[in-house]
């Protein structure tokens, strides 16, 4: 009786892939064949120093080929909360200057700064 299987599709850089290609042939056998050798070793906790660090190597491939995108996207949206929190303060100052009488502008200064240094040890923030 035939077990059923299933398909995966794995990226590697091309390095990684003529090292697969080297092995392969050096084993006899196709890629395929060797990277499931490999994984099977692997789930059945069979690796050893020969094949740990080109598994190892693959492993953290694929891992980095996750995590970028998802590194560059949170960075894009804290870059993003940065812009709006910058404009929304700035505006905030400006408007409030515009309407605020002179005589009252020094406190507001004074105001201004206690909220800005609040919200620094709130963050957690040391300032620069």
């Amino acid at each position: 009786m035939i077990c059923p299987t299933k398909r995966l599709t794995v990226g590697y850089s091309p390095e990684d892939y003529e090292t697969l290609d080297i092995l392969a042939a050096s084993k006899h056998c196709s890629k395929a064949e060797l990277i499931r050798d490999f994984t099977l070793q692997g789930l059945k906790g069979e690796l050893n120093a020969n094949n740990i660090d080109f598994t190892t190597t693959i492993v953290r491939e694929q891992i980095k080929n996750i995590i970028d995108p998802l590194m560059e996207r949170m960075i894009a949206l804290q870059a993003k909360s940065y812009y709006e929190a910058a404009t929304a303060s700035i505006l905030s100052a400006e408007t409030i200057t515009k309407f605020v009488p002179l005589e009252y502008q020094d406190d507001f200064e004074a105001v201004y700064n206690k909220a800005r240094e609040s919200a620094i040890k709130k963050a957690h923030l040391k300032e620069n």
